[in-house]
């Protein structure tokens, strides 16, 4: 698995491997880091039949509009970031997933339940995802 990057749109992207009850669910997949999302989410390809449980049925607010989601646990997300002295460390987010997103998104919630920080230097163009 790869660092944090900057995709073409200038958003900070990572890639993880995202993991059901029944297994890899499409391995490998691009997660769009979003610093302003409270959840994350991925598209229904990966949630669709693997097992996961529905914990419910919530509305969320995206661009100020009010946007009717699903609430599922029972997967988990693990990427790469790099610990204190710079050294590749895998860490794995246990946590709810919304779904269905238009994308594979990386959301705060992940980030902080897992201690990892985000620091997205625009002038040099650089990402990085480190844990505490």
């Amino acid at each position: 698995m790869s660092k944090a990057y900057l995709g073409p749109d200038g958003r900070p992207r990572v890639r993880g491997e995202w993991r059901g009850p029944r297994g890899v669910i499409n391995s490998a997949k691009e997660f769009v880091i979003d610093s302003g999302a409270n959840r994350t989410g991925l598209v229904s390809s990966n949630v669709i039949g693997h097992g996961l449980v529905l914990d419910g049925i919530i509305s969320i607010g995206t661009a100020g509009r009010p946007y009717t989601v699903l609430e599922l646990s029972g997967g988990e997300l693990s990427f790469q970031a790099s610990d204190r002295t710079g050294k590749p460390a895998m860490v794995t987010y246990r946590g709810t997933i919304i779904a269905p997103l238009s994308q594979n998104c990386l959301g705060m919630d992940a980030l902080k339940s897992v201690g990892v920080k985000l620091t997205l230097d625009l002038v040099s163009g650089s990402v990085s995802l480190e844990k505490s």
